[in-house]
């Protein structure tokens, strides 16, 4: 055999080990990630009653009456991952923040309320007593919310490693804290001692709130769209038009019953008046 294409089979031989071996680590790794990531959400999911979702690393259940989610999350740009505990507990209103940042060369982090002043005094919430249910609290940057469109109160702190999830204790106490805080929420935004929940029924918390880790201005930036014209009508409930709806809009509403249809149809039959006199 001649020896270049020996020697291209070799080369061919090589890659496709390294592939297969590549490959075979990948889908390791993968395997013993899951099952580490499987072994620290369990606790969770059994201490609130519910199941576990790996692929959105993501447990689900309830705290009293409430919904309640645990889960990991990407940070706004993609720097670094974080953990949110979260229970839909809707009340409208405004929308607040109050974070621990933690300060290079300071030994108390700063603690920032982003929102009205008068909604801070009106929640009369004692946030740094509420502190203590997140471990090694002044050390690590995170923060308590409300978020309106996705109608949750969240607790969301940094992650160090993959590992740094809550255990079940912890965990059930920043829920006990996050049912405080939404109650207290509900009689600052004027919506009532009992729970609000969400208003579409069927809606999935989560698709609110990965559009509102993004916080945008009251104002849409894009133009409203204009009302549909006759020719869209026919899908705007979802079902096609009819042929002779179809042809009539497909002719500008000329097969309407308006002054200017009749007027057209006086002028056709006047026409035809007068051809057939002429005959």
């Amino acid at each position: 055999m001649n020896p270049y294409v020996q020697f291209a089979l070799a080369m061919c031989l090589v890659v496709g080990l390294s592939l297969a071996g590549t490959a075979y680590l990948a889908a390791t790794f993968n395997r013993k990630a899951k099952e580490d990531l499987r072994a620290r959400l369990e606790p969770l999911a059994a201490a609130i009653g519910g199941e576990v979702d790996l692929d959105d690393a993501t447990v689900k259940g309830r705290h009293g009456d409430a919904l309640a989610f645990g889960r990991v999350a990407n940070a706004q740009g993609g720097f670094g991952r974080l953990f949110h505990v979260e229970l839909v507990d809707a009340a409208g209103g405004e929308r607040w923040e109050w974070s621990n940042l933690p300060e290079k060369g300071q030994p108390e982090p700063k603690r920032v309320f982003d929102g009205d002043p008068a909604l801070r005094d009106r929640l009369g919430l004692d946030f740094e007593a509420l502190a203590t249910v997140v471990p090694e609290a002044a050390t690590q940057r995170w923060g308590f919310s409300y978020d309106p469109e996705a109608g949750m109160v969240r607790l969301s702190r940094a992650m160090r490693n993959r590992a740094d999830i809550p255990e079940a204790a912890p965990f059930v106490a920043q829920l006990d804290a996050l049912a405080e805080i939404g109650a207290a929420n509900r009689r600052a935004q004027g919506a009532g001692e009992g729970p609000v929940h969400p208003g579409v029924a069927g809606a999935d918390p989560h698709a609110e709130a990965e559009r509102a880790s993004h916080p945008s201005s009251s104002a849409s930036p894009h133009p409203p769209a204009s009302a549909p014209d006759a020719r869209e009508r026919g899908s705007i409930v979802g079902a096609p038009a009819s042929g002779d709806e179809v042809a009539r809009l497909n002719d500008g509403g000329a097969g309407a019953d308006t002054p200017a249809a009749r007027s057209a149809s006086d002028t056709r039959a006047a026409d035809a008046g007068a051809s057939a006199d002429r005959a």
